[in-house]
């Protein structure tokens, strides 16, 4: 589906006009990681909900985590699913992370530090662009959300296809602004299973509607 690059930057005005940024609450590097692993095929609801579990026990920071008992993580994980994987996933990071050593990757050269953190433990593209975004790096993550309206939109079937496409269409000092804008469309709009294509605020800019589809 080949999609006019006009045609997709009059939806993302429009985006930028009906919908507004919902700013995640402020976190260290390290907590925006612990949130970003619990996530994983998961819900934002279960996802919350382990993180509170978590922080009413211990400070999430990487010396508590690598010192806490693995029983305790599991614990406070389980309303995330695959909780034993993640409790040793988690320590795993905290152990190679401790001493300021994110904060030190995320202040490198963009490249560079997106290459150290995919190297992480379960370091997979969606982790390390939350993470440099969230440092004011000039990148735009692509979550669930972004990934299926990209596809709808013809960016293309794999992560770094859609990225790379909204990278051309997106002012840099806007990536991060859009990332958040375009989860909340998908959310409100752009839904998997059931997508409200009659309300949707940019459809006649949409190439599935456009052809009948959903």
């Amino acid at each position: 589906m080949n999609v006019p690059e006009g045609t997709l930057r009059q939806a993302l005005s429009r985006l930028a006009e009906v919908v507004p940024v919902e700013e995640p609450p402020e976190r260290a590097p390290f907590e925006r990681l612990v949130a970003t692993v619990l996530s994983q095929n998961t819900s934002g609801r279960n996802t919350a909900r382990g993180m509170e579990r978590l922080r009413a026990r211990l400070p999430i920071t990487p010396g508590a985590i690598a010192e806490a008992d693995r029983g305790l993580l599991e614990e406070c994980l389980r309303p995330c699913g695959l909780w034993r994987s993640k409790a040793g996933r988690l320590r795993e990071l905290a152990c190679r992370l401790a001493g300021g050593r994110l904060e030190a990757v995320l202040r490198l050269p963009t490249p560079q530090a997106r290459q150290e953190l995919l190297g992480l433990p379960g370091g997979g593209p969606k982790t390390a662009d939350v993470l440099l975004a969230a440092a004011g790096h000039p990148v735009l993550p692509v979550d669930t959300h972004i990934l299926r309206i990209g596809r709808r939109w013809g960016l293309g079937m794999a992560y770094h296809q859609v990225q790379e496409a909204l990278h051309r269409l997106v002012e840099p000092s806007d990536r991060w602004s859009t990332h958040l804008r375009l989860i909340a469309f998908g959310r409100r709009w752009c839904r998997a299973r059931v997508p409200r294509c009659q309300a949707c605020p940019l459809g006649r800019w949409c190439p599935v509607q456009s052809q009948g589809k959903t």
